[in-house]
């Protein structure tokens, strides 16, 4: 589990930490699948859906994450007697998974409407919706750092890679927003969704 050092107090605090962490992570991932499912279907947007894609993959990777930290911090016992720290291995790699997952179901999403054409609709609401990921995000990324810093923990850790990405997908759906319907750039869109 990182950084355990101190004994069982410091251990039991550490994950305590981190599953604080994890329940953020949940907390503003549902918050944002909230937003960004109303952002969709007000604006029609494929990179917003792959926003909204991507949230909802954050959501079930932060609820791995929660059940590898859980199980990490459990004490060794007859059948493990090194303890549960592998936990977290296993709860970052799940969200490798899932993350490679999305990618190709975006991706596919987005050279179908490229191919097709659509339109994009309220850019302003799809602005706003990611200006607010944007600060969420950002607020849970200052948590995560420092619960890191505390547990060392890998699956915050992953968890913490995972929403930094998210950052610049929410800064691609405010430009692939502005390209698309305020200055006509109607395949900007679904190439930032590709993207």
């Amino acid at each position: 589990m990182g950084k355990q050092e101190g004994g069982p107090e410091s251990g039991r605090e550490n994950g305590r930490l981190n599953r604080m962490a994890a329940y953020a992570s949940i907390a503003t991932a549902l918050f944002l699948v909230g937003l960004k499912l109303w952002a969709t279907w007000r604006t029609g947007s494929t990179a917003m859906l792959g926003s909204l894609a991507d949230t909802a993959l954050d959501l079930v990777a932060s609820i791995a994450t929660l059940i590898g930290v859980w199980v990490a911090a459990h004490p060794a016992d007859e059948n493990h007697r090194f303890g549960h720290g592998k936990a977290e291995s296993l709860a970052a790699m799940f969200q490798v998974i899932l993350i490679a997952l999305s990618a190709a179901g975006f991706g596919f999403r987005a050279v179908s409407h490229l191919v097709e054409g659509q339109e994009v609709r309220a850019a302003e609401d799809g602005i706003v919706v990611s200006i607010i990921a944007i600060v969420a995000t950002f607020g849970l990324l200052a948590w995560q750092r420092h619960v890191i810093r505390k547990t060392g923990s890998i699956a915050i850790q992953t968890d913490h890679l995972h929403y930094q990405s998210d950052l610049l997908l929410n800064l691609a759906v405010i430009a692939a927003l502005v390209l698309d319907q305020m200055l006509g750039l109607t395949c900007a869109d679904p190439l930032f969704g590709l993207l």
